[in-house]
Protein backbone atom coordinates (compact mmCIF):
# COMPACT_ATOMS: atom_id res chain seq x y z
CA UNK A 1 0.00 0.00 0.00
CA UNK A 2 1.47 3.35 -1.01
CA UNK A 3 0.11 7.00 -0.55
CA UNK A 4 -3.49 5.19 0.30
CA UNK A 5 -5.50 8.46 1.26
CA UNK A 6 -9.28 7.38 1.47
CA UNK A 7 -12.38 9.20 3.50
CA UNK A 8 -15.35 7.78 3.53
CA UNK A 9 -17.86 9.04 5.04
CA UNK A 10 -20.65 8.30 7.36
CA UNK A 11 -23.64 6.72 5.58
CA UNK A 12 -22.10 6.61 2.43
CA UNK A 13 -21.98 3.48 -0.02
CA UNK A 14 -18.22 2.88 -1.47
CA UNK A 15 -16.76 0.51 -3.86
CA UNK A 16 -13.25 -0.72 -3.88
CA UNK A 17 -12.11 -2.58 -7.27
CA UNK A 18 -8.92 -3.76 -8.87
CA UNK A 19 -7.53 -6.30 -10.55
CA UNK A 20 -6.34 -9.57 -8.11
CA UNK A 21 -3.99 -8.10 -5.58
CA UNK A 22 -4.40 -4.83 -5.99
CA UNK A 23 -4.82 -4.26 -2.38
CA UNK A 24 -8.73 -4.48 -2.14
CA UNK A 25 -9.17 -6.84 0.66
CA UNK A 26 -6.48 -4.88 2.60
CA UNK A 27 -7.79 -2.27 3.02
CA UNK A 28 -10.99 -4.05 4.72
CA UNK A 29 -8.73 -5.83 7.02
CA UNK A 30 -6.89 -2.53 8.07
CA UNK A 31 -10.81 -0.97 9.08
CA UNK A 32 -10.98 -4.04 11.15
CA UNK A 33 -7.71 -3.78 12.63
CA UNK A 34 -6.37 -7.41 11.93
CA UNK A 35 -3.32 -5.51 11.12
CA UNK A 36 -1.26 -1.88 11.76
CA UNK A 37 0.01 0.39 9.44
CA UNK A 38 3.86 -0.45 9.30
CA UNK A 39 4.80 2.92 9.17
CA UNK A 40 3.15 4.58 12.49
CA UNK A 41 4.63 8.04 11.60
CA UNK A 42 2.90 7.67 7.97
CA UNK A 43 -0.47 5.50 8.57
CA UNK A 44 -3.26 5.72 10.19
CA UNK A 45 -6.67 4.77 10.66
CA UNK A 46 -9.42 6.69 12.20
CA UNK A 47 -13.05 6.35 12.83
CA UNK A 48 -15.49 9.58 13.51
CA UNK A 49 -11.73 11.57 14.02
CA UNK A 50 -10.43 8.88 16.75
CA UNK A 51 -7.02 6.61 15.70
CA UNK A 52 -8.60 2.78 15.79
CA UNK A 53 -5.48 2.03 18.08
CA UNK A 54 -6.78 4.12 20.68
CA UNK A 55 -10.30 2.25 20.60
CA UNK A 56 -10.62 -1.04 22.09
CA UNK A 57 -10.82 -3.66 19.50
CA UNK A 58 -13.63 -5.88 20.84
CA UNK A 59 -15.83 -2.45 20.38
CA UNK A 60 -14.42 -1.22 17.39
CA UNK A 61 -15.82 -4.85 15.71
CA UNK A 62 -19.19 -5.06 17.64
CA UNK A 63 -19.98 -1.37 15.32
CA UNK A 64 -18.69 -3.77 12.24
CA UNK A 65 -20.12 -6.48 10.51
CA UNK A 66 -18.71 -8.77 7.73
CA UNK A 67 -19.99 -10.73 4.83
CA UNK A 68 -16.80 -12.72 2.84
CA UNK A 69 -16.85 -14.25 -0.23
CA UNK A 70 -17.19 -18.03 2.00
CA UNK A 71 -19.44 -17.44 5.05
CA UNK A 72 -19.27 -20.02 7.39
CA UNK A 73 -22.93 -21.62 8.32
CA UNK A 74 -23.58 -24.05 11.68
CA UNK A 75 -25.01 -26.84 12.02
CA UNK A 76 -28.13 -25.22 13.89
CA UNK A 77 -31.05 -23.47 12.96
CA UNK A 78 -31.51 -20.93 10.51
CA UNK A 79 -32.34 -18.39 13.84
CA UNK A 80 -29.59 -19.67 15.73
CA UNK A 81 -27.42 -19.03 12.75
CA UNK A 82 -28.62 -15.27 12.48
CA UNK A 83 -28.25 -14.79 15.79
CA UNK A 84 -24.78 -16.55 16.70
CA UNK A 85 -22.48 -15.19 18.82
CA UNK A 86 -24.88 -12.13 19.68
CA UNK A 87 -24.88 -11.42 23.48
CA UNK A 88 -28.46 -10.85 24.44
CA UNK A 89 -26.86 -7.78 26.94
CA UNK A 90 -25.69 -6.28 24.30
CA UNK A 91 -27.84 -6.76 21.29
CA UNK A 92 -31.84 -6.54 20.53
CA UNK A 93 -32.51 -10.33 19.13
CA UNK A 94 -36.09 -9.73 19.20
CA UNK A 95 -37.99 -12.08 16.59
CA UNK A 96 -38.97 -8.45 15.47
CA UNK A 97 -35.56 -7.81 14.41
CA UNK A 98 -34.27 -11.29 13.36
CA UNK A 99 -36.90 -11.07 10.62
CA UNK A 100 -36.39 -7.49 9.98
CA UNK A 101 -32.65 -8.48 9.47
CA UNK A 102 -33.72 -11.57 6.83
CA UNK A 103 -36.67 -9.38 5.21
CA UNK A 104 -33.29 -6.88 4.46
CA UNK A 105 -31.11 -9.71 3.25
CA UNK A 106 -33.73 -10.83 1.04
CA UNK A 107 -33.77 -14.29 2.32
CA UNK A 108 -37.63 -13.89 4.32
CA UNK A 109 -39.62 -15.17 2.10
CA UNK A 110 -38.06 -18.47 1.55
CA UNK A 111 -37.68 -18.96 4.97
CA UNK A 112 -41.34 -18.80 5.59
CA UNK A 113 -41.86 -21.23 2.85
CA UNK A 114 -40.12 -23.62 4.87
CA UNK A 115 -42.29 -25.84 7.14
CA UNK A 116 -40.32 -25.39 10.41
CA UNK A 117 -39.62 -20.98 9.26
CA UNK A 118 -36.86 -19.85 11.42
CA UNK A 119 -36.96 -23.43 13.24
CA UNK A 120 -35.26 -25.24 9.82
CA UNK A 121 -32.03 -27.13 10.48
CA UNK A 122 -29.20 -26.32 8.43
CA UNK A 123 -27.12 -28.91 8.32
CA UNK A 124 -23.39 -29.03 8.44
CA UNK A 125 -22.09 -25.99 6.38
CA UNK A 126 -25.67 -25.13 5.33
CA UNK A 127 -25.64 -28.05 2.87
CA UNK A 128 -29.57 -27.73 2.75
CA UNK A 129 -28.77 -24.65 1.14
CA UNK A 130 -28.14 -22.91 -2.27
CA UNK A 131 -25.12 -20.47 -2.63
CA UNK A 132 -27.28 -17.53 -2.44
CA UNK A 133 -29.69 -18.53 0.17
CA UNK A 134 -26.65 -19.97 2.35
CA UNK A 135 -25.11 -16.13 1.65
CA UNK A 136 -28.43 -13.98 2.03
CA UNK A 137 -28.33 -16.06 5.27
CA UNK A 138 -24.68 -14.50 6.37
CA UNK A 139 -25.93 -10.93 5.03
CA UNK A 140 -29.15 -11.52 8.23
CA UNK A 141 -26.56 -12.27 10.28
CA UNK A 142 -24.44 -9.80 9.99
CA UNK A 143 -27.41 -7.16 9.95
CA UNK A 144 -28.92 -8.65 12.94
CA UNK A 145 -26.43 -6.54 14.71
CA UNK A 146 -27.27 -3.21 12.99
CA UNK A 147 -23.53 -2.45 12.39
CA UNK A 148 -22.94 1.05 11.84
CA UNK A 149 -19.99 -0.18 9.29
CA UNK A 150 -20.96 -3.02 7.04
CA UNK A 151 -18.25 -4.60 5.24
CA UNK A 152 -18.72 -7.00 1.79
CA UNK A 153 -16.09 -8.47 1.02
CA UNK A 154 -16.80 -10.27 -2.40
CA UNK A 155 -19.40 -11.69 -1.48
CA UNK A 156 -20.78 -12.67 -4.57
CA UNK A 157 -17.75 -14.05 -5.25
CA UNK A 158 -18.01 -18.14 -6.70
CA UNK A 159 -21.58 -17.99 -6.80
CA UNK A 160 -23.93 -19.10 -9.71
CA UNK A 161 -25.36 -16.65 -11.82
CA UNK A 162 -29.08 -16.66 -10.24
CA UNK A 163 -27.66 -17.00 -6.32
CA UNK A 164 -25.36 -14.02 -7.63
CA UNK A 165 -28.31 -12.15 -8.96
CA UNK A 166 -30.26 -12.53 -5.56
CA UNK A 167 -27.80 -11.51 -3.33
CA UNK A 168 -27.19 -8.51 -5.57
CA UNK A 169 -30.55 -7.33 -5.09
CA UNK A 170 -30.24 -7.97 -1.25
CA UNK A 171 -27.39 -5.21 -1.47
CA UNK A 172 -29.02 -2.77 -3.52
CA UNK A 173 -32.11 -2.99 -1.28
CA UNK A 174 -29.72 -2.57 1.58
CA UNK A 175 -27.82 0.97 -0.01
CA UNK A 176 -31.53 2.03 -0.63
CA UNK A 177 -32.37 1.86 2.71
CA UNK A 178 -29.45 3.54 4.24
CA UNK A 179 -28.41 4.35 7.22
CA UNK A 180 -24.72 2.46 7.48
CA UNK A 181 -21.15 2.95 5.93
CA UNK A 182 -20.94 0.19 3.58
CA UNK A 183 -17.85 -0.82 1.49
CA UNK A 184 -17.97 -3.19 -1.23
CA UNK A 185 -15.17 -5.08 -2.32
CA UNK A 186 -15.77 -6.70 -5.66
CA UNK A 187 -15.67 -7.45 -9.22
CA UNK A 188 -18.23 -6.89 -10.13
CA UNK A 189 -19.75 -4.65 -12.48
CA UNK A 190 -23.66 -4.84 -10.89
CA UNK A 191 -22.15 -4.54 -7.38
CA UNK A 192 -20.71 -1.14 -8.31
CA UNK A 193 -23.39 0.25 -10.05
CA UNK A 194 -24.75 0.83 -6.48
CA UNK A 195 -22.13 2.72 -5.05
CA UNK A 196 -21.90 6.23 -4.02
CA UNK A 197 -18.42 6.24 -4.88
CA UNK A 198 -16.03 3.67 -6.84
CA UNK A 199 -12.65 3.38 -5.72
CA UNK A 200 -10.21 1.76 -8.56
CA UNK A 201 -7.14 0.43 -6.48
CA UNK A 202 -3.76 -0.74 -8.67
CA UNK A 203 -0.51 -2.18 -7.49
CA UNK A 204 -1.50 -0.84 -3.85
CA UNK A 205 -2.38 2.45 -4.60
CA UNK A 206 -5.72 4.49 -5.51
CA UNK A 207 -5.69 5.52 -8.97
CA UNK A 208 -9.26 6.44 -9.37
CA UNK A 209 -12.32 7.94 -7.60
CA UNK A 210 -15.74 8.87 -8.59
CA UNK A 211 -19.21 7.90 -9.63
CA UNK A 212 -19.17 4.74 -11.84
CA UNK A 213 -20.38 7.07 -15.01
CA UNK A 214 -17.77 9.33 -13.85
CA UNK A 215 -14.99 6.87 -14.19
CA UNK A 216 -16.57 5.41 -17.01
CA UNK A 217 -16.67 8.72 -19.28
CA UNK A 218 -13.12 9.37 -18.02
CA UNK A 219 -11.92 5.87 -20.23
CA UNK A 220 -9.34 5.32 -16.96
CA UNK A 221 -8.64 2.35 -15.23
CA UNK A 222 -11.84 1.67 -14.66
CA UNK A 223 -13.07 1.50 -18.04
CA UNK A 224 -10.01 -0.37 -19.06
CA UNK A 225 -10.78 -3.29 -16.45
CA UNK A 226 -14.46 -3.51 -17.93
CA UNK A 227 -13.39 -3.64 -21.70
CA UNK A 228 -11.22 -5.94 -20.62
CA UNK A 229 -13.40 -8.78 -19.61
CA UNK A 230 -12.22 -10.01 -17.01
CA UNK A 231 -14.83 -9.01 -14.66
CA UNK A 232 -18.57 -10.78 -14.81
CA UNK A 233 -21.67 -8.43 -15.63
Amino acid sequence: MRNVNLRINAGETIAIVGLSGSGKSTIANLIQRFYNPSNPHRGRITVDGADIKAIDVTFLRSKMAVVSQTPYLFDLTIRENITYGLNPARYDISETNIEKAARLAGIHDFITSLIRGYDTPLGDCGSTLSGGQAQRIALARALVRNPQILLLDECTSGLDPESSRAVQEAVSGLVKEGGRTTVIITHKESMIRVADRVIVMKNGEIVESGTFDELCASRGELANILRSGEWEG
